[in-house]
Formats: structure tokens, C-alpha cells, sequence
């Protein structure tokens, strides 16, 4: 389902599909959770780069700046983890 379309001002606006408050889920992982699983990855601007997220994002999460969603834990936890043993 798209999002509805409006006219404003002679130009097309996408509506939103959720509600305008900030409903995300906050993850349970801590940030030294979240530092050891990306680590288990690769480098923050190697995984930065496989999520499409700018580096400092992954830098801000661990040291705890920035809340860490279940959105980007879900995200980060599909990576592959990289083989060690090459």
C-alpha cells in the first residue's frame, strides 16, 4: 500500500503511512552490546557502509549518544558475521 497523495501549494506530497510521533521500539542491547556484535562484522565504516548509515551513526550508538532502536539492532544482527579463521 502506498502512502496517499495531496496536493499542496500545486505540488505532490506523499502522506505518511505512521503517526507523526516518534513511535520506534528501543532496543534492549547496551552499547557495548551493540560495539561487540558490530565488531563481530567488521569496521564501523565497513558496516556503516553495508547498512546505509554514515559511520559516526555506528560510533554515536556505542558510545552511547544516540539511542540504539530494535530497528538498527535487527538491522546490524542480519549482517554476516566475517570469518576469522581466514
Amino acid at each position: 500500500m502506498g502512502g496517499t497523495h495531496r496536493q499542496r501549494s500545486g505540488k505532490l506530497v506523499v502522506g505518511r503511512l505512521w503517526p507523526a510521533t516518534d513511535q520506534r521500539r528501543k532496543s534492549t542491547v547496551t552499547p557495548a552490546e551493540y560495539k561487540s556484535a558490530r565488531q563481530d562484522r567488521g569496521t564501523q565504516k565497513g558496516v556503516a557502509a553495508l547498512l546505509g548509515v554514515n559511520y559516526t551513526t555506528i560510533q554515536r550508538r556505542e558510545d552511547g549518544d544516540i539511542e540504539i532502536t530494535q530497528e538498527a539492532e535487527i538491522a546490524l544482527l542480519s549482517l554476516r558475521k566475517k570469518n576469522r579463521n581466514r
